[in-house]
C-alpha cells in the first residue's frame, strides 16, 4: 500500500459537501512503488501529478435525481452555493490572511475552519435561496455580518504563522491588521476589492 498523507476537501457542515457529488478524500503519495501510476484511473481511485508530486483521490459518487430533490440535499446545495459566493467576494483577502498549506489556499482553510459558523449564519436564507435560486451577495454578507455581531470571536478571518488570529465581529473590515504576540503591527491587508464588489451588487439590486 502506498504511503499517503491524507487531506480532506472543503465541507461546510459535519464534513459533508453540499455539492451534488459526495466529497472525495485526497492524498499525497510518498511511495515510489512502480505499482502506483503517475496518472490515470484504477478501480475507483484517480491518480494525478501536480508539479512532480503525485496525488490520488477517490471518484465522487453520483446521486440520483430523486436524491437531489430531497429537502436535505436541497438545503446542503443552497448553503454550499451561498458559501461559494461569500468566498468569491473575499478570495484575494483570505489568500493573504491565511498561510497556504500545501495545495490548500486561504479560502480552503477559512471555509474548513469556519464551516459550522457559516452554515449557522446562512441557515435563515436557505428557504429563500431554494425558492428563488439566486440571492444578491449583499444579502449573504448581511446574514454573516449579523451572525458575527451576535457571536464575536466565532468566525476567524486571519490565521498567519507568527501573528495573532483575527475574528469577524460585525461587517467585513476595510483592512485587516496582522499583529505579533506583543501587539506590534506586521502587515495591513486592504479589503478594498470587497467594498467595490459589494457596491456594484447593491446598485444592481436597487435597480430591480
Amino acid at each position: 500500500m502506498a504511503d499517503c498523507e491524507k487531506r480532506r476537501t472543503f465541507a461546510p457542515e459535519n464534513h459533508q459537501t453540499n455539492n451534488p457529488n459526495t466529497p472525495s478524500a485526497m492524498a499525497r503519495i510518498k511511495s515510489d512503488s512502480p505499482l502506483v501510476p503517475d496518472s490515470g484511473t484504477l478501480d475507483n481511485i484517480i491518480y494525478y501529478n501536480v508539479n512532480g508530486v503525485r496525488y490520488s483521490r477517490s471518484k465522487p459518487a453520483q446521486y440520483s435525481p430523486k436524491t437531489l430533490k430531497s429537502p436535505l440535499r436541497q438545503r446542503q446545495m443552497a448553503i454550499f452555493a451561498m458559501v461559494q459566493a461569500h468566498l468569491g467576494l473575499h478570495r484575494k483577502t483570505l489568500n493573504l490572511t491565511f498561510d497556504r498549506v500545501g495545495m490548500r489556499l486561504g479560502t480552503n482553510i477559512y471555509s474548513s475552519l469556519n464551516g459550522a459558523h457559516l452554515t449557522a449564519a446562512l441557515e435563515p436564507l436557505v428557504a429563500e435561496k431554494i425558492k428563488k435560486g439566486h440571492l444578491p451577495v449583499s444579502r449573504i454578507e448581511e446574514a454573516i455580518t449579523q451572525y458575527a455581531a451576535a457571536h464575536p470571536g466565532a468566525i476567524c478571518i486571519s490565521q498567519r504563522s507568527g501573528c495573532l488570529p483575527v475574528y469577524l465581529n460585525g461587517s467585513w473590515p476595510d483592512t485587516i491588521v496582522l499583529q505579533d504576540a506583543a501587539g506590534a503591527t506586521l502587515q495591513v491587508v486592504p479589503c478594498s476589492e470587497v467594498t467595490a464588489e459589494l457596491r456594484v451588487d447593491l446598485t444592481s439590486t436597487a435597480r430591480k
